[in-house]
């Protein structure tokens, strides 16, 4: 299970870590403590998150967010997601 840094997850919901904080305190999304100052969240949490957002309907996770890919596609936030993921799984693997 890979554990993720509130700034990182801000990063991928294109949000700003206090915003995680709140979804955190709400119970939207699962945290571990590791200390007083230290806290993680699973990736599959971030998942389920985006997965339930997109079901209730939610625009600001399911609308586009108008940033073009690489290859000049529209991404939307769950889309963006999953190449960050997919991009940082490629990263720990070879460093």
């Amino acid at each position: 299970m890979k554990m993720l840094s509130p700034k990182s997850v801000a990063a991928m919901l294109d949000c700003k870590p206090q915003h995680v904080y709140r979804l955190i305190r709400a119970g939207h999304l699962d945290s571990i403590s590791l200390g007083r100052k230290m806290t993680r969240v699973p990736e599959e949490s971030v998942i389920r998150y985006i997965a339930a957002c997109q079901a209730n309907g939610n625009p600001s996770v399911t609308e586009d967010i108008g940033t073009p890919s690489a290859d000049g596609e529209t991404l939307n936030s769950a889309a963006r997601l999953a190449r960050v993921i997919e991009q940082e799984r490629k990263r720990s693997c070879v460093g």
